[in-house]
């Protein structure tokens, strides 16, 4: 390790608690403007300012994000692997919910008393309403106690009245019958036991399906979709044959309904792209190499796509990007059906279709 990086490392480990505050000091220390930072390493000055404010949820996935901070140590000759560390440990301060349930409990002994005397009184009271409570639990058992027999209802006999157990005495003889029979009691427990599991299984279902939703909103809440409007690409009119020379024969010569050949020319690019039906794919394409996709319908997010050519159908495409990320929908007829957008990203790096999570709502 040089003197940069050792002087790096300790930087890292002693000064500062954020990978954006300490990349951006780096920087100003060696007098380099954030265009000359975002030429060199082909990343957007908006993505390069969002890294730099630590404003690590507006950004792509947590793999993206470690490319970043390793090219940005390559522009500025530090250490990787300890921006790396610092990256780790920005992520745990602003997603607390990913780490490890390992807590660690403290505890306090109180300190002695100053005032003895005081916690005598205090005792001494405490006592008394201890005392107080007893005495009154005491009577209350009492007179429950007292009115807790059973009554029975008496008749009124005279000769014409019939000898017959009123509803009340045949009641209390039942009961009696229920309590001296030990299996009628044991069948009543297990009853009364598997009633309280299935009611207990209901509320965890119940609390579950719960949970489950406000979850969904939440997610749902999180990212703002909107309908597609305009064109997301145009094809070149103006072809130069310089470009064409990029596009291999087997790609031109291939009869797949539609297809899209990516050329990282000038820099990395990432790609998360979905192809019909099949999974969700994400992937580095670095320089000089090529991506090529074919099916009946894609769905295509780049990264740094300034970086890059791109042909749909064997032909060269343009289109416009402020933030140097892109969105793309082949063919293009069926652009309308979906929203921006195409993906999101969770915090576990996980992609997901935005009408996945718009379904979740529903």
């Amino acid at each position: 390790m040089d003197q940069t990086q050792e002087t790096t490392s300790n930087a890292v480990k002693n000064d500062f608690k954020t990978i954006g505050s300490f990349l951006k000091k780096q920087r100003e220390q060696q007098e380099i403007p954030l265009k000359i930072i975002s030429r060199t390493t082909k990343i957007s000055t908006t993505l390069l300012e969002l890294l730099e404010g630590d404003e690590l949820s507006q950004l792509p996935n947590k793999a993206y994000v470690k490319g970043f901070v390793k090219s940005y140590c390559k522009a500025l000759s530090i250490n990787q692997k300890e921006c790396l560390n610092l990256l780790e440990k920005t992520y745990l301060n602003q997603f607390p919910q990913r780490q490890a349930n390992n807590l660690v409990k403290e505890y306090s002994t109180p300190s002695s008393s100053k005032k003895p005397k005081a916690m005598t009184a205090i005792f001494a009271v405490t006592m008394g309403l201890v005392a107080f409570s007893y005495l009154f639990n005491d009577k209350g058992t009492s007179k429950q106690e007292e009115t807790s027999f059973e009554t029975i209802s008496h008749q009124s006999l005279t000769i014409k009245t019939p000898l017959k157990e009123t509803k009340d005495e045949v009641k209390l003889a039942q009961n009696s019958i229920k309590k001296n029979n030990p299996e009628t009691t044991l069948t009543t427990k297990k009853q009364n036991q598997n009633e309280k599991e299935s009611n207990q299984i209901k509320k965890e279902v119940i609390a579950k399906k719960e949970n489950k939703k406000v979850e969904t909103d939440e997610k749902v809440k999180k990212y703002k979709f909107s309908p597609i409007k305009g064109e997301l690409f145009t094809y070149k009119t103006e072809i130069n044959q310089n470009d064409l020379k990029l596009l291999p024969k087997s790609v031109q010569q291939d009869t797949s309904p539609q297809k899209v050949y990516i050329k990282a020319m000038n820099g990395e690019t990432w790609i998360t792209y979905k192809v019909d039906d099949k999974p969700i794919r994400q992937l580095f394409l670095k320089k000089d190499k090529s991506l090529f996709i074919k099916g009946g319908e894609m769905r295509i997010f780049l990264g740094n796509i300034n970086a890059t050519k791109i042909f749909v159908n064997n032909k060269p495409i343009s289109y416009s990007s402020r933030t140097g990320v892109k969105s793309l929908v082949i063919p293009k007829r069926n652009t309308s059906k979906y929203q921006l957008p195409l993906f999101v990203f969770e915090d576990s790096g996980r992609a997901r279709t935005s009408e996945e999570v718009i379904k979740e709502k529903l």
